[in-house]
């Protein structure tokens, strides 16, 4: 049930095609889920500032049912695809996990749990 959430001010023409497909990859291997549970969901061309600058700044959140084996390494990882992918710097982003408990996330008309 990863769902990863990217609000930014990047125009959706700089969204690569391929960026949905490539951060489900990356969570994939991440989390251990299979892709077919796996939601990307990019909202570009946002009003949004970071630090008072309107410079290209992203906001992440990764909702996961369980804790991530190494969130310093997950961290690292999705901060680098989205600076090299993006091109936001990675002091323009915040990224945060949420661990969900099972009956909290629904799927297919019930609750994981």
């Amino acid at each position: 049930m990863p769902c990863f959430a990217l609000h930014t001010n990047v125009s959706a023409s700089q969204i690569p095609e391929d960026f949905c497909e490539s951060m489900t990859n990356l969570l994939c291997e991440m989390t251990g889920k299979p892709t077919q549970y796996i939601a990307v969901h990019v909202i570009p061309d946002q009003l949004m500032t970071f630090g008072g600058s309107s410079d290209p700044c992203a906001l992440a959140t990764l909702g996961n049912i369980g804790e991530l084996k190494d969130p310093k390494i997950a961290h690292k990882k999705i901060f680098q695809m989205v600076k090299s992918r993006l091109a936001v710097p990675s002091d323009r982003m915040y990224l945060s996990f949420q661990n969900n408990a099972p009956q909290n996330i629904g799927y297919n008309g019930r609750p994981f749990a």
